[in-house]
């Protein structure tokens, strides 16, 4: 086989498939930027919402990780990959994998549990002082914990912050 009909060869695979590659790298390349920013975006407004901070690096990146996988299937898609297998190996593989950690997904919601409670507590026990100088007493509720004062004055807090 000489050159010139080597180079006719890639001229025409590029000319098939390089503008198919050229939109699959484009696609990767703009859904890991749309998927950060989506990432960011979660971790802002559950910042402002006073979540716990662990709660939201796990949502975040659950997130993140979520986009980039349909990002990574679209690229795939266009390169012309057939994506319905994987789309179905894929669910088979979430499936299987949430079976096989779900005593570990349980014990990580416990220890968020705790950690939540823990950091309630601290904050309890760190106004200690001021509700001896002041009388107020608080009520701790799971969610939310309200002071009050002698002069009924009720401020509701949900997080330990």
């Amino acid at each position: 086989m000489d050159t010139s009909n080597l180079l006719a060869k890639v001229y025409e695979l590029l000319t098939v498939y390089g503008m198919k590659v050229l939109a699959a790298i484009v696609i990767f390349i703009v859904g890991r930027w749309i998927a950060k920013g989506f990432r960011k975006l979660v971790r802002k407004v559950m910042d402002n919402r006073n979540v716990d901070p662990t709660i939201v690096g796990f949502v975040g990146n659950l997130t993140y990780i979520i986009l980039l996988t349909f990002f990574v299937v679209a690229a795939l898609g266009q390169i012309g990959i057939q994506t319905t297998s994987f789309i179905a190996i894929l669910g088979a593989a979430g499936l299987a994998i949430g079976l096989a950690l779900q005593g570990s997904l349980a014990n990580f919601a416990a220890d968020v549990g705790v950690k939540i409670t823990i950091s309630k507590c601290s904050l309890l026990f760190s106004q200690l002082g001021y509700w001896r100088r002041t009388k107020s007493w608080p009520s701790i509720v799971l969610l939310y914990s309200s002071f009050s004062n002698p002069a009924s004055v009720v401020r509701k807090s949900s997080s330990p912050r």
